[in-house]
Formats: C-alpha cells, sequence, structure tokens
C-alpha cells in the first residue's frame, strides 16, 4: 500500500530513507536523482514548472537524492535507490529566490529542506497548494526562456 504525504514526511524527517523505496510518483510526490542544476535559464524553468504543477494540484514534495525507475505496469516512476547527492548541490536560499522570480504570484510557505541536516545528501522541496485568488500559480518566465534559447 503506498505511503500518504504525512507519512513520506515522517519517514524523511526521521531519516528511514530506505521506507521510501519501491514507492511510486503520484500527483504530489516527485523524485530526482539529484538537485536541479541552475546554471541555465532552462533548468530553471523545469524546476519553476514542476513546483506550478503542484502548488496547482494539491501542493506535494520533490526528494532529491532518490533515483527512480520507469513502470509500465503502473506508468509512472518507482524509487528504486537511494542516492545521496554532494551537499554543495542544493543552497536552499537561491532556491527559494528562483522560485519567486520565476512564480506567479510567490508561494507561502515553500519550504526547502537544507541538505546539510542530512549526513546522506537528502533534500525535499515542499509544496504548498495554491489556494483562492492565488490560484493558479503561473510560470511568469516561460516566453522569455524559449526566446532565448531559439536565438541565433
Amino acid at each position: 500500500m503506498p505511503l500518504s504525504r504525512d507519512q513520506v514526511q515522517a519517514n524523511l524527517a526521521a531519516g528511514n530513507f530506505d521506507t521510501l523505496l519501491g514507492e511510486f510518483e503520484s500527483d504530489w510526490l516527485e523524485c530526482k536523482r539529484q538537485p536541479y542544476g541552475l546554471d541555465s535559464d532552462e533548468h530553471k524553468l523545469e524546476l519553476a514548472k514542476d513546483v506550478s504543477a503542484l502548488a496547482n494540484g494539491s501542493g506535494g514534495l520533490i526528494m532529491f537524492g532518490f533515483a527512480t525507475v520507469k513502470r509500465l505496469a503502473h506508468a509512472t516512476d518507482q524509487v528504486d535507490k537511494i542516492r545521496p547527492f554532494p551537499l554543495g548541490l542544493l543552497n536552499p536560499d537561491r532556491y527559494v529566490q528562483i522560485l519567486s522570480e520565476w512564480l506567479w504570484p510567490p508561494l507561502e510557505n515553500l519550504r526547502v529542506s537544507d541538505p546539510t541536516d542530512s549526513a546522506k545528501g537528502i533534500a525535499v522541496i515542499d509544496v504548498p497548494a495554491a489556494t483562492g485568488h492565488d490560484k493558479p500559480v503561473l510560470v511568469t518566465k516561460t516566453g522569455a526562456v524559449l526566446r532565448g534559447s531559439h536565438a541565433t
């Protein structure tokens, strides 16, 4: 039986990462082997799109340090390995700054865990659900990125 969001968060907080092996990605759970590279607008756009999608749904988690495999029977990815990443790859303040620049309206209560809290190099973006007048959350820089990527 799949774990609930609260159960996943509790296991992450307790450092029980092995309990997440076998979990499937869902409308509230996204897994990444390592943090987004923020060296290009294309990577920032990918981050903003993923966070926006979760915010416009019921909120969710983006977990870093978890490798997945495609499971055709479930039409989604399944966590198959814990892959700690070098701690220097994620600066929570930088993530929050980029998301505040790329999303409108800004997300209140967005949390990016500090990977230095974990010896294993695991981190999480906890995305709140947008509600009321804050919905939908839009990615504001898409056009500029697309125009820039096609420039000669």
